[in-house]
C-alpha cells in the first residue's frame, strides 16, 4: 500500500502543538463503539480510546490544531475481534458558550494499522469529532462527545462506526499556572508603630490593605495574617472573609499581636512585615504573600493628638517605682495624723521624697510638651518613670508620668490634666465631697468629679514642696 499523505499531516499538527505550551492541552477520550453502514452487518460493538494533543484558544472561541493516537477493539458477528491502531491529525473550531462550556467540531485524517483473524492492513483513516466540555478548573475540563470514523480499505472500508465518548482535557499551559494564586494584595497603608502602645494594636488597626480577587471564580474562606518576625511569635489573623466574587475587592484593617520585645527599640528602625492571604477554590487552597516595610519608632515616642495616650507610660508595677512608693507609704502610715485623709498624706510624702531625691524640672529644647502639644501629629519623646528616676530630671510630662506612677503603684487613683502648653496631675482622696466641705475652708482647691474628690498637683515644683505644688 502507498504511504498515506495523512501521515505528514499528523506530524505537522503535532509539531505545531508542541512548538509552544500556550494553549496546549491533552485530551483523553474513552469511547463505546457502534458500527455503522456496512460494518453493522459484520460487527456488533466495541470500545476504544483516543489520546490527542490539542493546540487551541484555551477557554475562548477560535481555531485549533490537534493530533494524536487511538485504539479500537471491535467485536465481530463471528466472535472475532478487529483491532485498529491509528495516528491522526487535523483541525477544527472551538466555540465558547459561556457557562454552558466549550463546543468543538474537528476533522482529522491519518493512517491506521489493523488486524483481524491473522490478516493485517495499513491504510488511511478519517474522523469527525463533536464535543461539549465544561471547565472544572483552569487546568481541567470534562465533557461528552461523539466521533465518527472510517478506516479505508479496498474494495470496502475495513470499518466505519460511531464512538460515544467521554472527554477529559488537561490544559498543560494552565497546569503551570492553575495553582498560582491570583488574589492580589493592594494599597497597603501603615502608620509608624509606637512600641508603648503594643497591646493597643491587638484590637486597633496599625494600617489597612485591599484584597482583590483576580480569579475567574468565587474564592471562599479568605484568611489574611501578618507576621513581624522581630516582634511577633506567631502570625496574627486580622481578616476572615467568607467569600469574594470574581473581580470583587475588600479593604480590611490590619491588627497585630505584638510582644513586649518591641519595648527594647531605642532608635527608630524598619522591619519586614509578612502578609499572607490564603483562600479556597474548588480544586484546592491557594496562598499569596507580600512583604511590606514598617517603621517602628523608639519606645519613648508618642504624639499628642490624643493626650490620653500618656497613660501608657505610667508603669505602676515597675520594681523601681514599687520600691520607692511602698517605702514612703509605709513611713507615712507609721506617722499618720489622726483625722487626716491617708491618701493625701501619702501623696504629700511621695512628693516630698522626690524633692529630697533631687528631682528637677528641666525643659528639653528639642522635645518640650509646650511645643509638641501644639502639633498633635509631631512625635514627642516621653520618659518612662524608671528613666526619669535615673536622670533625676524631666519635662512636665515626664515628671507628671513619674508622680502618677508612684501614686497608682500604691492604689491611689491618678489622672492627667492637660491645659494649653502644660500637663499636671490630680489624685483621688478617700474622703467624700461632704467630708471635704467640713474639713476645709478652701473647697475651691479640690476638683469634684463623678462623686470623687481630686487634688490637683503641679509636678514641676519638687524643690519647693507639696504645698507650693498644690497651690
Amino acid at each position: 500500500m502507498k504511504k498515506s499523505p495523512f501521515i505528514a499531516l499528523v506530524f505537522l499538527a503535532l509539531g505545531a502543538a508542541l512548538a509552544t505550551s500556550q494553549g496546549l492541552c491533552i485530551s483523553v477520550m474513552p469511547a463505546f463503539e457502534l458500527p455503522l453502514a456496512g460494518s453493522a452487518d459484520l460487527f456488533t460493538n466495541g470500545a476504544g480510546a483516543e489520546l490527542l494533543a490539542v493546540y487551541g484558544p484555551g477557554d475562548k472561541s477560535g481555531l485549533r490544531l490537534l493530533g494524536g493516537a487511538g485504539y479500537r477493539s471491535i467485536n465481530s458477528q463471528a466472535d472475532s475481534r478487529l483491532s485498529l491502531l491509528s495516528l491522526s491529525g487535523g483541525g477544527g473550531y472551538q466555540l465558547a458558550l459561556g457557562k454552558l462550556g466549550l463546543l468543538n467540531a474537528d476533522l482529522r485524517g491519518g493512517a491506521y494499522f489493523g488486524s483481524y483473524n491473522g490478516a493485517q492492513a495499513l491504510d488511511a483513516s478519517a474522523a469527525l469529532d463533536l464535543g461539549l466540555r465544561i471547565p472544572v478548573s483552569p487546568a481541567l475540563s470534562l465533557g461528552l462527545g461523539a466521533t465518527g470514523t472510517i478506516f479505508f480499505a479496498k474494495p470496502e472500508p475495513a470499518y466505519s462506526g460511531l464512538g460515544v465518548n467521554m472527554v477529559a482535557s488537561f490544559a498543560l499551559g494552565a497546569a503551570a499556572t492553575s495553582m498560582k494564586p491570583l488574589l492580589q494584595i493592594e494599597n497597603p497603608r501603615f502608620q509608624p508603630i509606637f512600641p508603648v502602645f503594643f497591646k493597643w494594636y491587638d484590637s486597633n488597626p496599625a494600617g489597612s490593605l485591599v484584597l482583590v480577587n483576580k480569579e475567574k471564580r468565587t474564592i471562599n474562606n479568605v484568611r489574611a495574617s501578618i507576621l513581624i518576625r522581630d516582634f511577633m511569635d506567631t502570625p496574627r489573623v486580622f481578616a476572615e472573609l467568607a467569600s469574594l466574587a470574581p473581580g470583587e475587592s475588600k479593604e480590611v484593617p490590619v491588627t497585630a499581636l505584638l510582644d513586649d520585645k518591641v519595648l527594647s527599640v531605642t532608635e527608630s528602625t524598619k522591619v519586614a512585615a509578612e502578609i499572607t492571604v490564603s483562600y479556597d477554590l474548588a480544586d484546592g487552597t491557594r496562598s499569596v504573600m507580600r512583604v511590606e516595610t514598617l517603621r517602628v519608632l523608639d519606645r519613648n515616642a508618642m504624639t499628642w493628638d490624643d493626650d490620653r495616650r500618656a497613660a501608657s507610660f505610667v508603669t505602676a508595677r515597675d520594681p523601681a517605682i514599687l520600691a520607692l512608693s511602698k517605702a514612703v507609704a509605709a513611713g507615712v502610715r507609721d506617722r499618720k495624723s489622726v483625722g487626716g485623709d491617708l491618701e493625701l498624706q501619702i501623696a504629700m510624702g511621695l512628693y516630698q521624697s522626690l524633692g529630697l531625691y533631687g528631682m528637677k524640672y528641666v525643659i528639653d529644647p528639642s522635645s518640650s510638651y509646650a511645643d509638641f502639644s501644639k502639633t498633635g501629629s509631631a512625635i514627642d519623646y516621653l520618659q518612662f518613670p524608671r528613666q526619669t528616676l535615673g536622670y533625676k530630671s524631666g519635662d512636665c510630662d515626664d515628671l507628671s508620668i513619674l508622680y502618677a506612677s508612684l501614686l497608682e503603684s500604691i492604689g491611689i487613683e491618678a489622672a492627667f490634666i492637660t491645659v494649653p502648653g502644660h500637663i499636671f496631675v490630680a489624685f483621688a482622696l478617700s474622703s467624700s465631697p461632704e467630708e471635704i466641705d467640713r474639713m476645709t475652708s478652701r473647697p475651691d482647691r479640690y476638683i469634684i468629679d463623678s462623686g470623687k474628690v481630686f487634688v490637683p498637683v503641679e509636678a514641676t515644683l519638687f524643690s519647693k514642696g507639696f504645698s507650693a505644688a498644690w497651690a
